[in-house]
């Protein structure tokens, strides 16, 4: 993969080009982190929000237990406007996690201000 930024010295630093000591950087910084998230998974210790499910496709009553609410209240929910997104998969309903977790953040806010 390249040099790493703690296994060279100064003047090897100095010497190297801006587009590829960024380069060196950046590299560095995404294995970090992705190190992090993987061992993160591993544990356990990831929060509800940050988890890698976020692409997941949920079913009605996975989407209304997600939400905190019946699966009857999200049906009326998705006939209106302005309810969460959703597709049609093999003639079923389906909410994409991460935009049901939008729509939920969206919504709970808009109820707290009408209140």
């Amino acid at each position: 993969m390249g040099p790493h930024i703690d296994k060279l010295n100064s003047q090897v630093l100095e010497a190297m080009p801006l587009e590829e000591l960024l380069s060196v950087a950046l590299k560095r910084l995404v294995h970090e982190v992705v190190a992090e998230v993987v061992e993160k998974a591993r544990k356990g210790q990831m929060g509800r929000e940050e988890s890698l499910s976020d692409h997941k496709m949920l079913g009605k009553k996975e989407a209304a237990e997600f939400l905190g609410y019946s699966v009857s209240w999200l049906e009326k929910r998705i006939k209106k406007p302005g309810g969460p997104t959703y597709n049609v998969l093999g003639g079923r309903v389906k909410f994409p996690r991460k935009e049901l977790l939008a729509w939920k953040n969206k919504f709970m806010v808009n109820q707290s201000s009408s209140n």
